[in-house]
């Protein structure tokens, strides 16, 4: 599973600070409270059920990707690089770009 650390910034979203989890079959989002870093909320859903899905690298030093499911809007602030992650943004981002083509 590739896993970051992004922004959330859709009404669906529970917490604006998320953990996004995926692979080959699924996404799962973790909502965390940030002061007392803690999992508020869980959201899983099949990858294959992802509609819309666009991902924006024209911005600085973030990534932008929003989707469809199951009739909820969802987007993302994906930094690039977060120096204490160490590659883990980058190689989320890779596999997102390759899992949308």
């Amino acid at each position: 599973m590739q896993i970051c650390y992004a922004k959330a910034q859709s009404l669906s979203a529970t917490t604006n600070q998320a953990i996004l989890l995926m692979n080959e079959e699924k996404i799962v989002i973790l909502f965390l409270n940030f002061l007392v870093t803690k999992v508020v909320h869980k959201v899983e859903f099949a990858t294959s059920d992802l509609l819309d899905s666009k991902l924006s690298f024209e911005q600085g030093l973030s990534v932008s990707w929003s989707f469809n499911v199951q009739g909820q809007r969802w987007r993302f602030q994906i930094m690039k690089q977060i120096l204490p992650l160490g590659t883990m943004q980058g190689d989320f981002l890779e596999f997102l770009r390759g899992a949308l083509r």
